[in-house]
């Protein structure tokens, strides 16, 4: 289609108007509808500018005219289906010493002396999952990836591209915020997701050497994050850590010459951009099984640090097993999202990676349960509750 003011400045309403016949801009075509009152048709559209453009990044046409060329080139596609069964293989392996070079985990560190720390900052109102719910009745297994056949998940990322950078504290916090909003809004549109540069900009619990999961709650519930497209993944820290308007929320636009111009949000619109709050927050109890799962269960996905080996780099599917010395702690931070047990009696724990689909299943891994093999992953996990304010009275 034509890539006109009209459409550069659109805020609502049905768009309209004449084409030149110049065709520089493709969008998504997801729907349409007619208004009741006018009895006006029009097509509803998917644009690529992010969530504070438009309708949180959608707008209507008007159908049947050709709208600024809307309806005069379009293309489909049906996708071949690659998917691959996942084997049930089981890794065992025991690391009872080795050497780690610093080099390995650069930038993935999550900082030991505030994870061993006995007190965490919390901010607790209501009464926990685990006063309510009967530990011992609890589901052989959860999965919020299909919750009575629906997926609550969020995107899946890879931290490291486009540069090598230790978010995963980032990353593992803003996904489970995201994924309890989308169980909160019972899925409803749009897809949740939240700003991990934008955390990183603002150095809301660290940097891409690594951070705490907890102040990520923190500041969300102090100052709200940003939604996803406010600020796109860089993979990088910024030259200055100021938190400014334009460091957590900003829209550019084409110059003179092959330049970009680019404002903070604030400079360009109206009104505020979406944020989301965390309610309140805090810390689940120490190796405590049945807190874990009664959080998870009745809230959503929890974040959790674990201790990233070389040989758990290499995982690709199964449930997962090592053997590593009580003195390491946790250098990494991962999201957990349910539990289950394999036909051969293996209890797992079902978590969320932030290292891109190829690794583990699809991004995802499972890992062992009740013992003593699954990386101190049981050892120090947060969680919050989101406000869906960001979200709610969306229509298209």
């Amino acid at each position: 289609m034509e890539n006109s003011l009209d459409l550069e400045f659109y805020e609502g309403g049905i768009l309209s108007g004449e084409s030149n016949g110049d065709l520089n801009h493709v969008v998504s075509i997801v729907g349409w509808g007619q208004e009741k009152d006018s009895g006006n048709k029009y097509w509803i559209a998917k644009n690529s500018w992010g969530e504070t453009w438009g309708n949180r990044g959608y707008f209507k046409i008007a159908k049947g005219s050709n709208t600024f060329g809307i309806e005069s080139r379009c293309n489909y596609a049906i996708p071949k289906n690659t998917w691959k069964d996942i084997d049930n293989l089981v890794t065992d392996t025991k690391t009872s010493e080795f050497t780690l070079k610093s080099s390995l985990f650069k930038g993935n560190q999550v900082n030991q002396e505030t994870l061993q720390k006995e007190e965490k900052q919390q901010v607790i109102k209501s009464p926990q999952p685990s006063q309510y719910i009967d530990g011992e009745n609890l589901p052989k297994s959860w999965d919020w990836r299909s919750v009575d056949g629906i997926n609550y998940m969020s995107y899946n990322v890879n931290q490291h591209v486009p540069v090598y950078c230790g978010s995963c504290w980032a990353q593992g916090t803003a996904s489970s915020i995201a994924d309890r909003i989308n169980i909160l809004r019972k899925n409803a549109f749009p897809t949740a997701a939240v700003s991990v540069q934008a955390i990183i900009n603002c150095y809301w619990g660290g940097s891409c050497y690594g951070g705490e999961s907890i102040d990520v709650y923190e500041s969300a519930y102090k100052f709200g994050i940003p939604v996803m497209t406010c600020k796109n993944y860089e993979s990088k820290d910024p030259a200055i850590f100021e938190c400014t308007d334009y460091q957590r929320c900003s829209q550019c636009w084409p110059g003179k010459y092959g330049s970009d111009i680019c404002f903070s949000y604030n400079q360009k619109y109206d009104g505020e951009y979406p944020r989301v709050f965390i309610e309140e927050y805090g810390t689940l109890k120490k190796n405590n099984e049945k807190e874990i799962m009664s959080e998870i269960m009745a809230r959503g996905p929890i974040s959790c640090s674990m201790f990233s080996t070389p040989t758990f780099h290499q995982y690709s599917g199964g449930v997962y097993y090592e053997d590593i010395d009580d003195s390491y702690g946790t250098n990494h931070l991962i999201q957990l999202l349910g539990w289950g047990t394999t036909d051969d009696g293996e209890d797992y724990w079902i978590g969320r990676n932030s290292w891109g689909t190829y690794w583990g299943e699809f991004g995802f891994f499972r890992i062992t349960r009740n013992n003593d093999f699954n990386l101190h992953i049981e050892t120090s996990c947060d969680w919050g509750v989101p406000s869906t304010d960001a979200y709610d009275n969306i229509s298209i």
